[in-house]
């Protein structure tokens, strides 16, 4: 698709230049933005143009930048008693930040915080079976302690204030296939509801074995086939016992289980607001189980960074007064206000989505700019020349125009 529209953009005119970063944008003397310039193999290169649509990604790349300017990350780190004296270690996937650096040398300002972090961790995230769908979480003491109906991002905020070396579990049941029809897109269980994926999902769990030592699971990571241990039983008591819970802390987890189906079967969960059709309960045996512990060793700036510069409506970038800068635009991960906290993914696509569209959105209104820029300039020409025109035609002696 991307080619597609490369090779679309070339045939309207475009011009791609490749292995080419830019590096200060130009402005005149109101601080309109009238270019850029670039750094590519041959050195510097001038480029001049009506609007500059800034599209650079994010700023996980650059460990200065996730410090200095995500709340989330840094504070997490400090409260986790994590050095943050070396960048480094706080480096995501994503970009350096240039886009940023580009928006508020120009004039440009970020958004206010919180800033919004990817995956900002606590040394795990949460213990999902993602390969078999959206189940209730219980902590150390077997009890549930948010609503678990927000899975991998939507709970990593719930998971980092957790304290270190905590037991946290999931547990399905034998249900999990039907269970699976009540459930949405998430963006982690692609592996639910992927034609592709979903065979190689059935054909483990086909084939799963009971004990401590477990077996492994397709599930989907982002980046291809992966494999997750989990652990199965044919009664509950059988798996709190293999998944590390023990005296006090496995009654609990049982007595839980038991009131959890209780709100189950009366159709709403009175204590954290679970969704309705996802209060499954868990009485049908086999029992599936994954756990784990958290450790605030890692805090990670994860993938992406998803907060920006301040933009207007048509993606038009904003200065601290509100003013906008003329003829610059920001979109996707250089633009603020797609997350208020927490990078939130209820349906796989949304990121890649609105960043598309804001792109789209922002190109759209640069073209309507030049167009009706055209249109003025052309009326402004054809009123110069038909005064010159009327001028040439007056009797000679009389003032000009007269």
């Amino acid at each position: 698709m991307l080619q597609h529209s490369i090779d679309i953009a070339q045939e309207n005119g475009a011009e791609w230049l490749y292995s080419t970063s830019a590096v200060v944008l130009i402005q005149n003397d109101e601080g309109d933005v009238t270019g850029a310039y670039g750094k590519g193999p041959d050195g510097y290169v001038r480029v001049n143009a009506d609007a500059v649509l800034l599209a650079c990604g994010d700023f996980s790349g650059n460990g200065e930048m996730v410090l200095a300017l995500n709340d989330e990350v840094r504070e997490l780190a400090e409260a986790s008693g994590l050095d943050t004296t070396d960048p480094s270690g706080f480096m995501g996937m994503g970009q350096d930040g240039m886009g940023h650096k580009l928006a508020c040398w120009a004039g440009g300002v970020m958004e206010p915080g919180p800033r919004a972090a990817m995956n900002f961790g606590n040394g795990m995230g949460t213990p999902g079976l993602t390969a078999i769908g959206n189940y209730p979480v219980f902590g150390p003491d077997g009890k549930r302690f948010y609503n678990d109906a927000q899975l991998q991002f939507g709970g990593l905020g719930f998971m980092a204030r957790r304290a270190r070396g905590e037991l946290l579990c999931t547990i399905a049941d034998g249900k999990w296939e039907e269970n699976i029809q009540n459930q949405g897109y998430e963006h982690n269980m692609s592996s639910t509801t992927c034609a592709r994926e979903w065979d190689l999902v059935k054909e483990d769990l086909a084939n799963y074995t009971t004990g401590p030592d477990g077996f492994e699971v397709y599930g989907f990571t982002g980046y291809g086939m992966s494999k997750s241990k989990m652990y199965a039983a044919e009664t509950l008591e059988e798996l709190a016992d293999i998944l590390g819970y023990e005296g006090e802390a496995k009654q609990g987890l049982l007595d839980e289980i038991a009131h959890y189906n209780e709100m189950c079967a009366a159709g709403k969960d009175t204590d954290w607001g679970r969704d309705a059709d996802l209060m499954n309960p868990l009485d049908t045996p086999p029992f599936f189980g994954m756990a784990g512990n958290t450790d605030k060793g890692r805090i990670s700036s994860g993938m992406v960074q998803m907060s920006g510069v301040l933009v207007t409506d048509n993606f038009e970038v904003r200065r601290l007064d509100d003013s906008i800068i003329k003829g610059l635009y920001a979109c996707g991960n250089d633009c603020g206000g797609r997350y208020a906290i927490q990078y939130h993914t209820l349906m796989a696509g949304n990121s890649v989505g609105v960043a598309t569209t804001q792109g789209y959105v922002a190109g759209e209104h640069i073209a309507q700019n030049l167009e009706a820029d055209k249109a003025a300039a052309d009326a402004y020409a054809e009123k110069l020349a038909k005064m010159a025109e009327e001028t040439a035609n007056k009797p000679a002696g009389g003032p000009p125009g007269l």
